[in-house]
Formats: C-alpha cells, structure tokens, sequence
C-alpha cells in the first residue's frame, strides 16, 4: 500500500506543490493518494525525489513508528474530548482521526427505538481498521481509554 498522502502532510507539501515540483497533474495526485489510479516507476520516482524520501519509504506509514510518552497521550486525549488543534501536525492528525472514529461510532451505535444502519457500522469498522494500520493497535487503544478518563471527569 502506498503512504503518499501521509508522506506528503509529514513533509508539509500540499497536493498543488507536489504536482508543480514532479510534472504529475494535482487531480491524478489525489486519485493516486486514494488508491484509485496506478502510476508509473518513473512518477514513483519523482514524487519520492520530491518528498526526499526513498522509493521504499512511501510503502510504510511514517506514524506507524511514533512514540508518545504518558504527558503526551494525555494531552492528545484532551484534545479529542475538547476539540483542541495541536501545534504538532501528526499528533493533530491523530487526535482528528480519533475524534472522527469517535464521533461515527457514536452516529452508528443503536439509539433505544432506532434502527441500526448496517452501512454506518461497517464503516465504524472500516475507520478502525484503516486507524490500527497508520498508528499502532495499542496507541490508539491507550489513548482512548485515556479519553474516556477524560470524558469521566468533565462535570
């Protein structure tokens, strides 16, 4: 699986800039991100030489090696409960993709008297999935427990 998307926001490098640096058009870029377009080796090649990365490094996610210590994990599950941006571009993306599986979750629990809608509980599971790839299993179970620390404690 390519992690262009991922590598592109790690470099701070939007999809305009990047199309403009390898000559690849800014609509195939997005369609490449979302998995939607093959490319070429030779536009691998200029979009990893752009991003100053290896050709092998766009196949691994660059969150998948974060490390956070207790204060931060704290900090990013307070962040999910208050909606608080982070200063700090990947923890922000986390604490965002938390809150999102947070708040479909939510949306695809079945209320008393409601029926549950199938499609919004495959794609609860499908966010989870796609989570669990980019962060690690236990990082995102540590900080939502954090969060529902968090959550515990507000009046």
């Amino acid at each position: 699986m390519l992690y262009l998307k991922e590598w592109r926001t790690e470099k701070r490098v939007s999809q305009e800039e990047l199309a403009r640096l390898t000559g690849i058009p800014q609509g195939a870029l997005s369609l490449i991100e979302r998995g939607r377009r093959d490319m070429t080796l030779r536009s691998l090649e200029r979009i990893a030489e752009a991003l100053g990365v290896e050709i092998t490094v766009l196949f691994r996610t660059p969150l998948q090696d974060l490390r956070l210590d207790r204060q931060e994990r704290e900090m990013i599950a307070r962040a999910i409960v208050e909606g608080e941006i982070l200063k700090n571009s990947i923890k922000n993306e986390l604490a965002s993709d938390l809150r999102k599986l947070i708040s479909r979750k939510l949306l695809a629990s079945k209320a008393p008297g409601t029926r549950l809608i199938r499609g919004q509980r495959w794609d609860v599971k499908r966010r989870y999935s796609d989570i669990k790839k980019k962060y690690g299993l236990e990082l995102i179970q540590d900080i939502l427990g954090r969060t529902d620390k968090v959550l515990a404690q507000l009046p």
